[in-house]
């Protein structure tokens, strides 16, 4: 049986098919008391960056009273543990109130906002793949009487899809 070009070309178009994995992403929301005492409050996410082909972007999001929370930015305290142990961390403050094409902010109602910051782009993982913990607490432990929440999303999209969408 002779193999003609067409069914080369159907075994490539499978095979593409077949190896392209599917971009990873997930949003986590960790609901808090709004009445917990002043020894303040931690919230834990486990990120799964498993793929190295990949390049990650994360977002951090909480949900607070403006009427207990009046300063114009919320320090967390964000500490990240690498599957071999590894630990980093930092201090960021991110601003309230302030809407943009990056910021974005409901409100709920007359207090209440949601506010979702973008944290880190263009995050690749050459070597320490698997279970990241993510552990993001106030800076301020008296803010956890006006925070009811912090969420932590990440997107992973391949260096090609990424570069295809840069030369838009």
């Amino acid at each position: 049986m002779a193999i003609n070009s067409n069914h080369i070309l159907l075994c490539a178009v499978i095979l593409s098919f077949c190896s392209c994995s599917k971009p990873q992403e997930s949003y986590s929301f960790i609901l808090s008391d709004p009445i917990k005492s002043d020894s303040g409050m931690v919230f834990i996410f486990d990120v799964p960056l498993n793929d190295t082909g990949l390049v990650y972007s994360t977002n951090i999001s909480c949900r607070y009273n403006s009427r207990k929370i009046v300063d114009t930015c919320i320090r967390f305290d964000i500490q990240a543990l690498s599957p071999s142990g590894k630990l980093y961390g930092e201090e960021v403050c991110f601003p309230l109130g302030i809407e943009s094409d990056f910021i974005k902010v409901s409100k709920s109602n007359r207090a209440i906002f949601t506010i979702e910051w973008p944290y880190r782009d263009n995050i690749r993982v050459p070597i320490d793949t698997g279970i990241w913990k993510i552990t993001i607490r106030p800076a301020d432990p008296a803010l956890s009487k006006g925070l009811y929440g912090v969420g932590f999303a990440y997107h992973g999209q391949h260096l090609s899809e990424l570069n295809n969408e840069r030369k838009r």
